[in-house]
């Protein structure tokens, strides 16, 4: 769907900073977070890239 696309690309830009393992499915992962607003999205992408920093 166009929300999952939509998705996805935000997956990738809020992620573009993070080595992420070659089997990492971003289409599949926005796929699974219908419902979900971009800004939840960001936010857990960025708490997530924070923890493995650490």
């Amino acid at each position: 769907s166009s929300l999952a696309k939509g998705r996805e690309e935000l997956l990738r830009i809020s992620l573009r900073e993070l080595e992420l393992a070659d089997d990492v499915n971003l289409a599949s992962i926005a796929e699974k977070m219908e419902g979900y607003s971009g800004a939840d999205i960001t936010n857990g992408c960025i708490l997530d890239g924070n923890e493995k920093a650490n």
